[in-house]
């Protein structure tokens, strides 16, 4: 039965999930070079155990990875191709929650492994209390996990989508350029909230490097990084414009406001950062390279939506693209920052003028 469980969620889990393990994979190893990459991941793993901003910060991160296993497998539970996992409710106490509890431990893999290597290193320097937090809390999502799985088991209605909250605010008219801001409020709030602590550990690492540093560079780079890791939102902003919304394409809207849809929806999805450097930045950093920076966040995303608008563009290779366009971007930062304000957008419009007509979404693009 464990293999069984493993290969209707756990592989689905990781199929589906591609792309995000790719930029994941770029995002913790490819932008590090090779001579530096122990001691980068041994620096954060060192800042876990020793710092208790740091720590609080990783425990947010993985057990907002931890909902989203928790997410995925309730609803592989809700597939009715998948109504035979309810057998699992025959077999003997332990042995069902064994199970239940390896495909757990294989989904939350990447996590764990990062997990244990923390353990050791707070034994080696003797961090007890980092060392019991992260003990503790791994037991307690994994029991907890168990118990929710139970729960589903015994009756499969009373745990549906109970991860996903629900939006606060209630509108009964949306205005159509705020459609893809309540897209993420209500469908992408895990993702968006994790990139916003992503965003917000790179801030405050920049906030502890050298004023000189940052003034030569350093910053605008960092945020090229923040902007870029939001390439996973542009991908789903693009499925849904073209999926959910496709209908949308029969109304008399013009390609111009269909265009800038996407820079406003950027605009007010890094606001947020923009505010955290205007107030914590502002004094080490001056206001010119500050906005500077916010308009490439804004259109770095908007040239990457254009790029989804050729055929046949797949989550993977759309990674591999972002990449390749950080690398890029890296260079133009340290010679011809404005350049990345101008040139993207440029490209953007034509690109996306070209290619919108006759854009047809493949049903395959994970």
């Amino acid at each position: 039965m464990l293999k069984v469980l493993l290969k209707t969620i756990g592989y689905q889990f990781y199929k589906v999930n591609g792309g995000f393990f790719l930029f994941l994979f770029l995002l913790l190893f490819g932008i590090v070079s090779p001579n530096v990459i122990v001691s980068y991941h041994f620096s954060i793993m060192q800042g876990v155990v020793s710092s208790p901003e740091v720590l609080a910060l990783a425990l947010i991160v993985w057990f907002l990875y931890g909902i989203k296993c928790l997410n995925f497998t309730l609803k592989a539970f809700d597939q009715p191709e998948n109504i035979f996992l309810y057998n699992l409710i025959g077999l003997a106490v332990g042995r069902k929650n064994l199970i239940l509890l390896f495909s757990q431990v294989f989904i939350y893999l990447p996590v764990l492994i990062y997990i244990i290597l923390i353990l050791g290193l707070a034994v080696y320097m003797g961090e007890t209390g980092a060392f019991l937090i992260v003990l503790t809390y791994t037991m307690l999502f994994f029991t907890g996990s168990i118990l929710i799985y139970n729960k589903k088991l015994i009756n499969h209605n009373i745990i549906k989508n109970s991860f996903v909250l629900n939006t606060p605010i209630k509108i009964s008219r949306k205005p159509s350029f705020l459609y893809l801001i309540f897209f993420t409020l209500h469908e992408k709030k895990l993702t968006f909230f994790g990139l916003k602590l992503f965003s917000f550990l790179i801030l405050y690492l920049s906030t502890i490097a050298s004023k000189e540093d940052l003034q030569g560079g350093l910053f605008l780079i960092l945020y090229l990084l923040i902007a870029l890791a939001h390439c996973i939102l542009v991908f789903y902003y693009q499925q849904f414009m073209e999926i959910q919304m496709a209908f949308s394409r029969n109304l008399p809207i013009s390609k111009l406001k269909r265009f800038f849809l996407y820079p406003l929806t950027y605009l007010l999805i890094f606001s947020p950062e923009l505010t955290h450097m205007l107030t914590n930045s502002s004094t080490l950093i001056e206001w010119e390279v500050l906005l500077v920076s916010y308009m490439i966040g804004i259109t770095q995303l908007t040239f990457l939506t254009s790029i989804l608008y050729f055929k046949d563009l797949q989550m993977k290779k759309y990674i591999r693209i972002v990449f390749a366009i950080y690398i890029l971007s890296v260079f133009l930062a340290l010679s011809a920052k404005y350049l990345l304000i101008f040139l993207p957008l440029v490209l953007a419009v034509i690109i996306f003028y070209r290619n919108y007509d006759n854009y047809q979404l493949n049903a395959n693009l994970y």
